[in-house]
């Protein structure tokens, strides 16, 4: 979090990474992974990672919500209409869906 804040997010992927590779069942960490590896402009590996924590935790539909706006962004409107059915089919009252 400190090197994400000092705008140093490429150290901050590696460091996510590691997260990652000691608790691979963290879906905070590969959020977390997916946020530095989108500002470093790979948006593939973020939606990975996203798709991969939405698996997870699928009743925390901030993650599949996170992931049908980065669809969107990439053009890719299949993934992001999918994305966005899985977060309303998670929690269908939740206002944010």
């Amino acid at each position: 979090e400190l090197r994400e804040r000092a705008g140093r997010p490429k150290e901050a992927v590696a460091l996510f990474r590691r997260a990652v590779a000691a608790m691979p069942g963290d879906a905070a960490f590969r959020e977390g992974l997916a946020r530095m590896l989108r500002q470093t402009g790979d948006k593939d590996g973020a939606a990975a990672e996203l798709a991969e924590a939405a698996r997870l935790e699928p009743r925390e539909t901030g993650f599949s919500l996170r992931l049908a706006e980065l669809r969107l962004e990439q053009g890719k409107y299949a993934e992001a209409e999918d994305a966005a059915r899985r977060a309303v089919a998670a929690a269908p009252h939740n206002p944010q869906c």
